[in-house]
This record gives C-alpha cells, structure tokens and sequence, in this order.
C-alpha cells in the first residue's frame, strides 16, 4: 500500500465557468489511485438558487497542456510523519487542461443539484490509476448563474 495524500482547493468563490477545481499531476517516478472526490460549495442554499452544475472527472496524459489561471492546491499527508508527496497540484485554473499533443478524457460527466453537491466513493476495483506525469482533473462545465463558494477535495494514494 502506497501513501495517502488529501488534495483540496479550500473553499474559493467561482464565478468563470468551465474551470477546473483541481489538477492533480502524478511526479515523474510515482503514480497514484483516486480513492474519493468531494465537490461542495458554502453559498447556495435558497431555492431560488436550486440549480444543476455539471462536473466532470477527467484524466490527462502525455503532452497535454497543464491548465493556468489558478493556484498551487494544498496537499496533505493523511499520517503526520509521512514523506512529502511528489504530486503537483493547482485549483481553479479558468483555462482549463487541454490535450495538447497529449490525450484528454472524461471519464465521468454528471450533473448534480448545486446543494448536494458531489461525492464519488470508488471500490477498489474501479479506482482510477494515474500514471507518472499524468494527471487527475476535476471541473466544473457548463454554466453556473451566478459566483457559487466551492470546494474540491481528493483523497489519493500515491504508489512506489
């Protein structure tokens, strides 16, 4: 078993959309499997506000294009003591990742109640692998009708 990391965005207001809540890249020796992704948000609680939001799980690899605009994420060791991570991480790039001479796929579009917001929980055998210098994205599509507080998280285990 590798080492846990959480990598989150910490609650920031969105107003840009499409935009991508976390880029998470694997170093160049480790990769590393995507246990959980949280999507929440701290602002929308009226109905007036009862809206869907679209949010896509997406892996990046090759020569794709990192997505620019944002800031580093924060990572975190799950156990005090562990060895910092090799991952890199940034949150709420509006410009988004792209392909680039790389590849770029979704592997999971949902649309979800802006309340409820997003959790995906993944069974051992269907945890996504990310392989070194690849990398794990979260965004948000589509439109949103106005700035909505969010906050992404994943919790991942880096390998080797």
């Amino acid at each position: 078993m590798g080492r846990i990391y959480y990598v989150y965005s910490d609650f920031q207001a969105v107003s840009t959309v499409p935009q991508d809540l976390l880029e998470i890249t694997a170093g160049a020796t480790y990769p590393f499997r995507v246990h959980e992704v949280i999507v929440s948000q701290s602002s929308e609680f009226g109905e007036s506000q009862s809206e869907q939001i679209r949010i896509a799980i997406k892996r990046a690899s090759g020569a794709f294009t990192s997505g620019s605009g944002g800031a580093s994420a924060t990572i975190k060791q799950a156990l005090l003591g562990d060895a910092a991570s090799g991952l890199t991480a940034e949150r709420n790039n509006t410009t988004q990742a792209a392909a680039g001479s790389g590849a770029l796929d979704v592997l999971i579009p949902e649309a979800v109640p802006v309340q409820g917001g997003y959790g995906k929980l993944y069974t051992p055998e269907t945890r996504e692998f990310i392989l070194p210098t690849d990398a794990f994205i979260v965004s948000v599509e589509g439109s949103i009708a106005d700035a909505i507080t969010f906050n992404a998280w994943v919790m991942l285990e880096e390998l080797g």
